[in-house]
């Protein structure tokens, strides 16, 4: 059967699930504790935005979900602490298993989807990261593009602006900047930067400074 939400503060259950409802949101628990004005959210889950006060416009849908989020607004959190720990940051998604789960402090704008994928984000803005722990070590560095699994996964500081596509590409960057690998490649340098390379095995070994180089071609 249906369950109305009455009320502008009313709640009522579903088969032992609390559905509470204030400001045009709905939530699976009773957040009267701390929302102040908060419209337009969706909290389904044990601890889903159970911390909002004035965000509005956020998505969180599994345990913990935006847990920490009080005045950060626009943000999806999909998952089991997914987004968990970030409370004034905006525009931020996150889909997958401790998706973007660390402790964001300024973060915004970042795209995690898949298990552990930007998990690490504190103040990095503007990255897109999809796949296993894809962007995993990522904490300030900002404007990347990893997709495949663990790609991007130890990159950490600078203003990156990485494009990683395709399993383990750029695996072991940390700092390098302004790379470009597409395929399994480039998985072998860390700091170096502004290299090209396309294809299966491109640039895959362990550059020691080797800079501004183009490898297109398996191996």
């Amino acid at each position: 059967t249906g369950v109305t939400i009455t009320g502008d503060a009313g709640a009522t259950t579903l088969n032992g699930i609390p559905f509470f409802a204030a400001d045009s949101s709905i939530y699976t628990h009773n957040v009267s504790g701390t929302d102040d004005t908060a419209a337009q959210n969706a909290g389904y889950g044990v601890n889903a935005l159970d911390a909002i006060t004035t965000g509005d416009h956020n998505s969180a849908f599994g345990f913990k979900a935006l847990s920490g989020n009080t005045t950060g607004a626009r943000n999806v959190g999909l998952g089991r602490s997914a987004l968990e720990v970030p409370d004034t940051e905006n525009d931020n998604i996150a889909i997958g298993y401790n998706a973007m789960a660390g402790a964001v402090a300024g973060g915004e704008s970042n795209i995690a989807i898949g298990s552990e994928a930007g998990t690490a984000i504190t103040t990095g803005d503007n990255n897109v990261f999809l796949g296993h722990q894809a962007g995993y070590a990522l904490t300030t560095s900002t404007g990347n593009v990893a997709i495949g699994y663990r790609a991007g996964e130890n990159i950490t500081t600078g203003a990156g602006t990485n494009v990683l596509v395709g399993p383990n590409a750029g695996e072991a960057i940390t700092t390098g900047l302004r790379n470009m690998m597409i395929g399994q490649a480039g998985n072998d340098f860390d700091t170096e930067n502004d290299n090209l390379g396309i294809g299966h095995g491109a640039l895959g070994g362990a550059i020691a400074g080797g800079e501004d180089n183009v490898a297109i071609g398996n191996g």
